[in-house]
């Protein structure tokens, strides 16, 4: 990083003019971050936003109408951890250690191969002897073909 400076988050809402000159519509949101000298403050914000320099790096600064600028530094303003960041934090790890375990039982069930207390594909013998034939369903002339030997 760049000795003796830190990062400034500016927020606003920015009116901008309709091309053609038509009226504003409602502002936008909009957020700015910046690399500023150390003495520099939130409270600043709305000075170096209005600052020539800063219209030169921005030139639509100088058609926007700002309004609730607000500035945070990110080595001043930041919160410390509450219950909320606990409680988010333990739902992210049980959520990885569950796709973590789920993906270790299932490596170790393929290492394992088929288990042989699962039951067989298809139908099992018995069933199979009971199945009706097909024969029925056909027309005489076909159960005649179907029966007699090819000369093949």
């Amino acid at each position: 990083g760049i000795p003796d400076s830190h990062y400034l988050l500016v927020s606003m809402k920015a009116l901008l003019p309709i091309t053609g000159g038509g009226p504003a519509t409602a502002p936008i949101p909009a957020e700015l971050g910046l690399c500023v000298p150390s003495a520099c403050r939130g409270e600043d914000a709305l000075d170096l936003l209005k600052s020539k320099n800063m219209q030169t790096l921005v030139p639509d600064l100088q058609l926007a109408t700002l309004s609730n600028v607000s500035a945070t530094c990110a080595q001043t303003d930041l919160q410390s951890p509450d219950a909320g960041t606990f409680v988010a934090l333990a739902v992210v790890v049980f959520i990885v250690l569950v796709v973590f375990a789920a993906t270790v039982a299932q490596l170790l069930a393929r290492r394992r191969g088929p288990s042989s207390s699962v039951a067989p594909q298809g139908p099992t013998p018995a069933l199979a002897a009971q199945r009706p034939s097909a024969e029925g369903l056909l027309p005489q002339e076909d159960r005649e073909a179907a029966r007699a030997p090819s000369d093949g």
